[in-house]
């Protein structure tokens, strides 16, 4: 009931977490598709009790070639749209894009490029990254979100690198979430998490780690 962007980011994860229960047999089949089917049952009844959506006409809830208008720029993990003073604001392709905005912040920025040295020149020291089976699902529902948020019209600052051509009806399903650029928000704090548990883990002091830390969050304030 308060955003159907948010309740849709939800709804994957309240997808992929019995899912993952089902195949790792920690739940039976019968408890798989209740706790998958009551939810969206229960969404359906709210949105219609709160004026949401309604059965009685014919209007379409999609706005007509609006996918792809509201998209993720490439460069919006670094495109701090005017509000960093380190760095710059970067062109879009579509003045629209300002919806993906997604701009990890020079303190992450920084956190990260000494995570990428650090690894270069501790290797041995460093935490290993292990794909653990039980995260596929977790990486496939974060991938397709951030593949929805860039739209079929991939660009880059002012450039169109490509464009995939679809059909209509799966343009038709983009056009209902107009600003598909905010599906880039599961991948930003994605990254977000995986940065600081990763960084938590490297075997480096920990007053080292807490004055990185402090700077990270000093330079994200200002």
């Amino acid at each position: 009931a308060i955003h159907p962007y948010l309740l849709v980011m939800v709804a994957v994860f309240n997808i992929i977490l019995p899912l993952k229960c089902f195949l790792y047999k920690k739940i039976k089949l019968i408890q798989f598709v209740f706790y998958i089917t009551i939810p969206f049952l229960l969404v359906i009844l709210i949105w219609y009790g709160i004026g949401l959506i309604r059965f009685e006409n014919n209007e379409a809830l999609e706005v007509h070639n609006s996918y792809g208008l509201f998209s993720t720029n490439l460069n919006a993990l670094l495109n701090a749209q005017g509000f960093s003073k380190f760095t710059p604001q970067l062109t879009f392709y579509k003045v629209n894009q300002y919806e993906g905005f997604s701009y990890l912040g020079f303190g992450f920025i920084l956190l990260i490029v000494f995570i990428i040295f650090y690894k270069v020149i501790f290797w041995k020291k460093t935490a290993n990254i292990k794909l653990d089976k039980s995260k596929i699902l977790f990486i496939i529902a974060v991938l397709f979100l951030t593949l929805f948020a860039i739209t079929n019209q991939v660009t880059f600052n002012d450039k169109l690198l490509f464009e995939i051509p679809l059909p209509e009806n799966v343009l038709k399903i983009g056009n209902i979430f107009r600003a598909s650029g905010r599906f880039i928000w599961v991948f930003y704090y994605s990254i977000l998490l995986f940065t600081l548990i990763y960084f938590s883990k490297l075997k480096i002091n920990k007053y080292i780690q807490i004055t990185i830390l402090t700077l990270t969050l000093g330079l994200q304030l200002y």
